[in-house]
């Protein structure tokens, strides 16, 4: 079974698992494309961060991409036993350190979430007063500096983001721009659990901030406790308000209990994040295009880029294969189809005609020669990353469009 990257239910990893002290099932569990890792940092609050974290956590990564899974990563200092979080200057020291291994790895990290402020990285209850604008800022920009550019952070609340970027809601024609306030997403960790979502909305510009962005940002979270709202005639139309790619298999044990129980976890395997269904391939619009039609019925859009390639397989049944055309790379962009139809149109090869078989892949550009990591269509076949549309007779051209 094909599982679609960076969307869907998250497993979690023991901290143990990085350096292979567990077996790598552990990053690597059942349904699950994503990983939790929830790394702590308590040890080193006054001190550097040792060469051998530093090689661990490079083991964690490489253990990782061997079993075809992208990591939801938190770096946190505190936890309920400990509430003590680290003084700005040792987080930034520690920033420093973790940039090369964030970088190197940044083709299995799926998003960063902002961590290391206060009470399990939420950026509240700091110990050391960080639960300020002015420290968010730092953090915030500090983490977008060490992560490539093709990557976001997410944050807690629309309030945090607006205290980074001080803007209004992102608008479309700066989106995937490179700036911080298009590459900081959200994670709503008391997601349905009532009508504010335990502080995650405090006012209502916070919900309309939020669901603008989400249809360019990453959005995930998890459950905290059982409300009505968790209701799925409620849940799934919230879920796709705000946006979500994907959810803490683990927590809340009684909401995921209850989803069970009421057949809403086959929905959400389903719906979070993008699902991609074909509709129709055509020759045209115009000489050297084909026209393709998709349907996509999930929650939101791929949230990180994506390779669009065109193959085309000679349609010959009674004679040697004859040459391939080459793989066409498309000027298209998936982290545009939000949940809808979308009409796109694809640019062919010069010079061919004939009948053949039509192929899309939608390749990660980081991981572009592994199938494991490309997106799959939920209703045509899918061999070695590519998703096979039909059968067109395409008409002689000397031109792309």
């Amino acid at each position: 079974m094909h599982l679609n990257p960076e969307r869907g239910m998250v497993g979690w990893a023991t901290e143990r698992s990085l350096d292979g002290a567990d077996s790598t099932s552990d990053l690597a569990p059942t349904g699950c494309a994503l990983v939790m890792l929830r790394i702590s940092l308590s040890p080193y609050r006054a001190v550097s961060l040792p060469d051998t974290f530093l090689a661990q956590l490079t083991s964690g990564f490489s253990r990782l991409r061997s079993v075809g899974r992208k990591a939801v990563l938190r770096f946190v200092y505190a936890d309920e036993g400990d509430p003590t979080d680290a003084p700005m200057p040792r987080i930034l020291n520690h920033i420093e350190a973790l940039k090369p291994i964030l970088a190197t790895n940044a083709d299995v990290i799926a998003v960063l979430q902002g961590g290391f402020i206060g009470m399990w990285g939420e950026w509240h209850t700091s110990s050391n007063g960080l639960a300020t604008e002015s420290a968010m800022n730092q953090l915030a920009r500090a983490l977008l500096v060490a992560l490539p550019s093709t990557r976001a952070i997410q944050v807690r609340t629309a309030r945090y983001k607006r205290a980074i970027t001080g803007g209004l809601a992102l608008p479309e024609a700066r989106a995937f721009d490179g700036t911080p306030a298009s590459r900081i997403g959200f994670h709503n960790d008391c997601v349905l659990s009532g009508p504010g979502d335990a502080g995650t909305f405090e006012a209502s510009w916070e919900r309309g901030l939020w669901t603008k962005d989400a249809r360019f940002v990453p959005v995930g979270g998890e459950t905290c406790r059982w409300h009505a709202r968790a209701e799925p005639a409620h849940a799934g139309p919230e879920l796709a308000a705000q946006g979500f790619s994907f959810l803490n298999g683990v927590y809340h044990p009684d909401v995921l209990t209850r989803w069970r129980e009421l057949g809403f976890m086959a929905t959400l395997f389903q719906k979070l994040g993008y699902a991609f269904e074909f509709e129709r391939v055509a020759p045209g619009p115009g000489r050297g295009e084909l026209s393709l039609s998709l349907s996509n019925v999930g929650f939101a859009a791929p949230f990180n880029p994506r390779n669009v390639v065109l193959h085309l397989v000679p349609a010959v049944s009674d004679a040697p294969a004859p040459p391939r055309p080459p793989p066409v790379v498309q000027t298209l962009d998936p982290r545009r189809w939000r949940s809808g139809k979308h009409d796109v149109t694809l640019a062919l090869p010069l010079h061919v005609a004939g009948r053949f078989h039509i192929g899309l892949a939608l390749s990660d550009p980081a991981l572009p020669g592994r199938p494991d990591y490309a997106i799959a269509f939920g209703n045509v076949p899918f061999q070695d990353g590519v998703n096979w549309l039909g059968v067109l007779d395409l008409p002689a051209h000397d031109a792309v469009a």
